[in-house]
């Protein structure tokens, strides 16, 4: 069975398109995988503007943005204090050094992206075409591997497919902020599995603020189909490639690697 991997990465400044896609092979597989994987590539259609004072001159423009950002930075927060008070292993990490990273990526990066994604509708329509064009009708079906905010635009293209020649044999979410509750009231309503999607894992480090509240298996129908795990990503005290945010850190976890495989991803991979 023929089956295709297509990537959606989520927030950050991104690599150009050709080196991302072999950044993310490399880390699931080992190797590049050529044609047998595509990547939804939408950095050149978000370009935020970087550095507290940008995304504050931003969205003060619009009341709606500093809604969102107040209500999603309150959530994040609270992850942050919840992370430090569960006295989880940080990795390495001193708490000072945590907190500044976990403002830093929440204030700076984070924000401004998902603002873009749900305010913009010009841009949100952009990026979510940058995935949608890929899912072209098939007998095979597709694996769909998503980051970040990333997960958030595969999910609403998959909660809208319709085509029966689009099937997705495995979505894979990796550090989604699909569990928040300021994303989740944006999304289409009933909170459901896409009809496409025969399986869902979905993956999280327990000190990845993005991903707070992070059991996704509970809050969309049917429930228990989805199956949440932990993993440790291995970049946790790499910040500057993203800590427990990482992406390539989190393809690169057995528990990514195996799932995937698992799903008739094999040919051509490399070990761990």
């Amino acid at each position: 069975m023929d089956i295709s991997i297509i990537y959606v990465h989520g927030i950050w400044d991104q690599l150009d398109k050709v080196s991302l896609k072999r950044q993310y092979d490399e880390s699931l597989f080992g190797v590049d995988q050529g044609a047998r994987s595509q990547m939804a590539y939408w950095a050149d259609i978000q370009h935020p503007q970087r550095g507290p004072s940008g995304w504050v001159e931003a969205l003060i423009k619009d009341a709606l943005h500093m809604s969102l950002a107040k209500n999603l930075l309150a959530r994040l927060e609270e992850a942050e204090r919840e992370i430090l008070s569960s006295h989880v292993d940080l990795g390495g990490l001193d708490p000072a050094s945590f907190r500044l990273w976990a403002a830093s990526m929440l204030t700076t990066i984070f924000i401004p992206d998902v603002a873009a994604y749900f305010l913009d509708q010009t841009k949100r329509s952009a990026m979510q075409a940058s995935f949608r064009n890929l899912l072209i009708p098939r007998s095979a079906p597709y694996i769909v591997v998503a980051h970040s905010l990333g997960t958030v635009l595969a999910y609403d293209v998959l909660r809208a497919a319709t085509d029966p020649g689009i099937q997705i044999a495995l979505f894979v979410t990796c550090g989604t902020p699909l569990g928040n509750p300021e994303i989740q009231q944006r999304l289409q309503q009933p909170l459901q599995i896409p009809r496409c999607v025969a399986a869902w894992r979905n993956f999280y480090d327990l000190i990845d603020p993005i991903a707070f509240l992070p059991h996704l298996g509970d809050r969309f129908t049917p429930a228990g189909r989805i199956v949440d795990t932990i993993v440790e990503n291995p970049k946790c005290v790499d910040l500057q490639a993203g800590g427990a945010h990482s992406p390539s850190g989190y393809l690169s976890t057995r528990a990514v690697r195996e799932a995937v495989l698992g799903s008739g991803a094999g040919a051509g991979s490399g070990g761990d």
